[in-house]
């Protein structure tokens, strides 16, 4: 439906809005969680222009981040059918894995899913998960007769910053205009790493004098999960060389698992 506003009504009426938020009398009010919120927490709210108030709140744990690699061509060398089929079972899968593992699903965008643990023992179940996680991309590319997709993941820990965004809506269109915004490092980092994952690096020696090429792991993750996992997992991984993540400096470790199979 065509809207009947005026855009020099609608921002002028959104200007104001602005000012509200960002006036220095209104209260953000944060709480610290162990849990993974949601949408309908009572902790988190939307802007309240009346009462000048927000609820927020931060969790500090573990960010896992899984998608296909190159899913752009299989876009183009998969037919429809076999591409949907693909990523019906590689979501609908990868979803209850992450719930086996008390991991919850804050995300789905195309072929990407955002993983978030609670605190408790998060290290363990988003490592337990990455490996599930694997098993079953094993699993679908066994169904796929003589073709297959790959896949990288991607692990962080930190503290993030929950914020309720969007606006309400009347009717079936209400879920697509609310969502969970995290903020800080934490989520993007494991992102980041995502994209990395599985794919060819380059970087020059410690001489700087020859350019070195290096495959990343399909699992990575940072310096904090891996100090977060026991002693004889830490021996799965190893450093990774030529990966650069914006917004972190510290050594990245990496998993092939399934490579030694």
């Amino acid at each position: 439906m065509t809207s009947v506003v005026d855009p020099y009504d609608l921002l002028k009426m959104l200007e104001e809005e602005i000012k509200i938020i960002m006036s220095s009398d209104f209260e953000v009010e944060v709480t610290s969680t162990n849990q993974v919120p949601t949408t309908d927490d009572s902790g988190l709210t939307y802007p309240d222009l009346d009462n000048k108030r927000l609820k927020c709140k931060t969790v500090e744990t573990c960010v896992l981040y899984i998608d296909i690699r190159k899913s752009t061509d299989l876009n183009i060398s998969k037919r429809p059918k076999t591409l949907a089929k693909l990523y019906s079972a590689f979501i609908r899968s990868m979803a209850k894995a992450a719930e086996y593992w008390y991991g919850e699903v804050r995300n789905i965008v195309g072929d990407r899913l955002m993983i978030v643990f609670p605190s408790d023992l998060c290290f363990i179940r988003s490592y337990m998960c990455a490996i599930l996680l694997c098993d079953i991309g094993r699993k679908i590319n066994a169904s796929l007769k003589g073709s297959e997709f790959h896949w990288g993941i991607g692990i962080d820990y930190g503290k993030m910053l929950v914020t309720k965004a969007g606006i309400k809506k009347q009717g079936k269109e209400n879920p697509h205009y609310k969502s969970l915004v995290w903020l800080g490092p934490t989520a993007n980092i494991a992102s980041k790493l995502t994209d990395a994952a599985g794919k060819e690096h380059w970087y020059f020696d410690d001489d700087f004098n020859q350019l070195m090429n290096f495959k990343a792991a399909n699992i990575l993750i940072t310096e904090s999960v891996y100090k977060g996992l026991p002693n004889y997992w830490q021996e799965d991984f190893t450093v990774q060389k030529g990966i650069y993540i914006p917004q972190y400096s510290g050594t990245i470790y990496g998993y092939d698992y399934g490579s030694e199979r």
